[in-house]
This record gives structure tokens, sequence and C-alpha cells, in this order.
């Protein structure tokens, strides 16, 4: 009888255990995946010349942390390569910054979002975090371009934390009078537009967005 009784609790026990790991297993399975920064995105799509230059500026600890709300044009390698006087921008660190700092937009903005804001005019601006105007088109078919260039979404929706990510074909060129050519002054970062301004709710933008005067 205790003989009985022994072989009936271990394979209890063995039950239990087998329970427990199935359990275990499946916890682990269906952990979700911790928040990506947009750094940790611009590696993983490959975009390494903008990640080139957002280092080069020092900007980096702005796309680090994974609470800010922005949206980020985030330009093709091919992108910096179709741009003019490329080599000349990257070796004016003031204007490099001040072209990164273009292509962020406070508020994180699906494509739904910048259809649904400028469909029914089909064109409209964003301001960006270095209070620049960028130009918005949305074609009848949904379709979104952006700046003079027209550049177009190549991969849509990146999810960054808080941010989103869209890769974009050509580099947002600053509406900046000779910007290209040679130095010039250009605004220091301001607050974060209104809803008023952008049409979407905006908030904070880090503390830490550098000035982007140069001489």
């Amino acid at each position: 009888m205790q003989f009985l009784v022994l072989i009936v609790a271990v394979l209890f026990l063995q039950e239990s255990f087998i329970k427990a790991e199935s359990i275990g297993f499946q916890s682990s399975s269906e952990r979700v995946a911790a928040p990506k920064s947009p750094i940790e995105v611009f590696q993983s799509q490959g975009l390494t010349t903008f990640l080139k230059a957002v280092n080069e500026t020092g900007l980096g600890p702005l796309f680090e942390g994974i609470n800010d709300n922005f949206t980020i044009f985030a330009p093709t390698n091919e992108a910096f390569q179709d741009l003019n006087n490329v080599s000349t921008i990257f070796a004016n660190s003031g204007t490099l910054e001040t072209l990164i700092l273009y292509q962020v937009v406070p508020g994180a903005l699906t494509t739904s979002d910048i259809v649904s804001q400028f469909e029914k005019e089909g064109v409209g601006t964003l301001n960006s975090v270095n209070n620049l105007e960028i130009l918005v088109f949305v074609r009848p078919n949904g379709t979104i371009l952006l700046g003079t260039d027209e550049a177009s979404l190549v991969t849509t929706n990146l999810s960054a934390g808080n941010s989103v990510i869209q890769v974009i074909s050509r580099v947002l060129v600053p509406p900046v009078t000779n910007f290209l050519l040679g130095p010039t002054v250009i605004p220091t970062a301001p607050s974060a537009p209104t809803s008023a301004d952008a049409g979407v709710s905006t908030t904070s933008i880090s503390s830490s967005l550098p000035q982007t005067t140069f001489a």
C-alpha cells in the first residue's frame, strides 16, 4: 500500500513539473519584446548614412530615448547620395545639424494621420523641430509626398518607442536661403508647435534639443 502511494506521488510530481515547464515556456514565448529606440530602428533598417549624420552632429541622445514622441522622416542611403553638395554639408556640423533636425517633426504621425490631415486640401505643411516648414502633398489616391523634391515614403509606420519612423526616398532640404551653397543663420529651436499649427496633438520635445545657429 505504501509502495502504491509512493508511485502515485511520484506521478503527481512529474505531471506538476511538466505543467510548470509548459507554463514557463509559454510565458517566455509570449513575452512582449522591449520597444526599440529610433537608433535601433535606423540600424535594423540599414540607414547607415542617416545614423552617421546623427552621430557626427552629437544628436544621438535625441534619438536614443523611447518616450519622446516624434515623427522621423529618415532618408535612405541612396537619398543622401543624390543630395547636392553632400560632402560640403557633412563637413559643416552646423549645416548638417540643421538638415537632420529638419527631418524630425513633433508628435508621432502614422501615414493615416498624415492623410487625414491633408487629404481635403491636398497640400499643407508640418513644422520640423527646428521650426521650419515641410511641404506635404497628399494625392487623391492617398500617396504622400514630402518637400519641394516630392520625397516618397519607402517604408512606413516603423515603431520606435513612442515615435514613428517613415523612411523616405529623398533628403528633405530646409527652405533656407543658400542652404546648400554656404553658411547662413538658422533660427534656434523653439517649443513644439501647438496642435493648431500642425493639426495634430504634439508632445514636449526633449529639453536637450540643441540650438541650430551657426556662423
